[in-house]
């Protein structure tokens, strides 16, 4: 190998050598970034004695899942009180109203088998004198010729003729009257027929029939009652049961995990009392992992919200993809005071830069955990082809 070889070979690896290192400083690099995780506080929708199960720190907690129980056995139940009694007595004046129209339909049922009965025997007394004066028509009508006298008349209607009082004796005034009684009678009969009821002294329905028509106007306003009296007991039991709902929510409250995470901290101590809205615990939402890091200014002027990058624990060579979601910029205390990790003095000190990392959710080690350092890089390197071939 002559010397002009050797050169040549020498540069090419000083080349490699400079753009290797170049390279790799060029490309952002964190100065140190931490698995993070956001925060829910629990607060309590009510005042009282707040019990808490036994749950260490860290434990596994799920949705839905109660970390605390509120009660307050003092709640004001006067305005329940108020409400039960008025719906009792709407409740009773259903009652009342439901008996009433039962005693109603009972008489009108009596007075209408009256009426029934009473109209049946008129019709019949009707039919039976309809009879007898069709009767005594035909006998007037075949007594005599015209012209004949009245003791021809007499010879005809002996006294076991059926007559009625002060009919007259002459011929053809009795024709006469026996045809005005038929056709009275007639008319008389269809009426009773069709319910309606002609004579003196008397309307056009008996006592009874009025009675029951009456009984029935009754009964139709109690109906009318009854279902505004029903209408007014459903509105009371619907208040009742909204204030009964509003006691039992203000009697006990179960403070529940908002998401799938782990118990992070008590805010409060068992058995004591505390007030509307207080804050009772914490708890690490898991799921949604994020890594928190510092850069130099000259790194961050660099990013953008939704740049890709890349994060790698100290402990693990697995490279986890992500992308900037914020970009904090110096003093950003203010940002971590609903996550679980807060910064470091040296991290308030550089550029603050959040990633969303969600590989890391995977991880059996930092899946639901928070703390674990490393770093995090922004662009590609030269050296990331043999990370991943020897990872």
């Amino acid at each position: 190998m002559t010397n002009l070889t050797r050169m040549l070979i020498g540069a090419v690896i000083l080349v490699l050598g400079l753009w290797v290192v170049i390279g790799e400083q060029i490309a952002g690099v964190s100065a140190d970034a931490v698995v993070n995780g956001r925060l829910a506080t629990l607060r309590s929708p009510i005042g009282g004695t707040v019990t808490m199960p036994p749950i260490s720190l860290g434990w596994r907690v799920g949705i839905d899942e109660t970390v605390a129980t509120v009660t307050d056995p003092r709640v004001d139940s006067i305005r329940r009180d108020d409400l039960a009694l008025e719906q009792a007595r709407a409740q009773s004046e259903v009652r009342r109203v439901e008996a009433a129209l039962v005693s109603l339909a009972d008489a009108e049922a009596a007075l209408r088998e009256r009426a029934d009965a009473y109209l049946g025997y008129r019709i019949t007394e009707i039919e039976a004198r309809l009879l007898e004066a069709r009767h005594r028509l035909e006998l007037l009508e075949g007594a005599a010729p015209p012209g004949a006298d009245d003791l021809a008349l007499s010879a005809a209607m002996d006294q076991d003729s059926p007559r009625t009082p002060l009919s007259p004796t002459d011929l053809p005034l009795s024709l006469s009257y026996a045809r005005e009684r038929v056709a009275t009678l007639e008319n008389e009969l269809a009426a009773a027929e069709a319910q309606v009821f002609l004579g003196d002294g008397y309307n056009d329905s008996p006592a009874t029939e009025q009675r029951r028509q009456q009984i029935e106007a009754e009964r139709v306003e109690l109906e009318i009652r009854l279902t505004a009296l029903q209408d007014d007991s459903d509105a009371v039991s619907a208040r009742l049961d909204r204030e009964q709902a509003r006691i039992w929510r203000r009697t006990e409250a179960n403070i529940t995990a908002p998401a799938d995470g782990r118990f992070w901290e008590y805010l409060t101590e068992n058995r004591t009392t505390i007030m509307p809205g207080d804050a009772v615990a914490r708890v690490l939402v898991c799921g949604a992992p994020i890594v928190t890091a510092s850069v130099s200014e000259t790194v961050y002027n660099r990013l953008r919200p939704g740049d890709a990058a890349t994060f790698r624990l100290n402990s693990d060579r697995t490279l986890y993809h992500g992308s900037v979601i914020r970009l904090g910029g110096a003093g950003a205390e203010t940002f971590y005071r609903n996550l679980a990790i807060a910064p470091s003095e040296r991290h308030l000190e550089r550029y603050d830069v959040a990633l969303y990392m969600p590989e890391l959710a995977s991880h059996p080690l930092t899946g639901c955990s928070v703390g674990h350092t490393g770093r995090a890089f922004f662009g590609t390197r030269p050296l990331d082809g043999l990370r991943r071939l020897f990872r």
